[in-house]
């Protein structure tokens, strides 16, 4: 199956390069930004073109937009933070192409 990353930013440009590259195993990513002020946006860009705007900063409705936006079945939620393992990555591939995986994974 395949698999949305979405990934909801502000001011991030210090740490979004290392989040989107490492989600060359998903089939798209999305990135939501909340009306950054740093170059978030910019470099974004470099590893996808489907980057889009709010000034909206309520969580639960940016996150809700997000899943509007995707095109997949499975819906991966990364903050520009967070890094995965090998292992992990290696686990999400596993995972979705099961026969009968679970709705959700946390």
């Amino acid at each position: 199956m395949k698999i949305s990353a979405l990934v909801l930013v502000k001011n991030e440009q210090e740490m979004i390069s290392d989040c989107l590259s490492q989600l060359g195993f998903c089939d798209e990513i999305i990135v939501l930004d909340q009306d950054s002020a740093d170059k978030t946006k910019e470099i974004a860009k470099k590893f996808t073109k489907n980057i889009y705007e709010t000034k909206n900063n309520n969580f639960d409705q940016n996150r809700d937009y997000l899943k509007s936006l995707a095109k997949n079945d499975w819906l991966f939620y990364i903050d520009a933070d967070e890094r995965l393992s090998e292992s992990g990555i290696s686990e999400v591939k596993k995972t979705t192409n099961l026969q009968n995986p679970k709705s959700a994974y946390y």
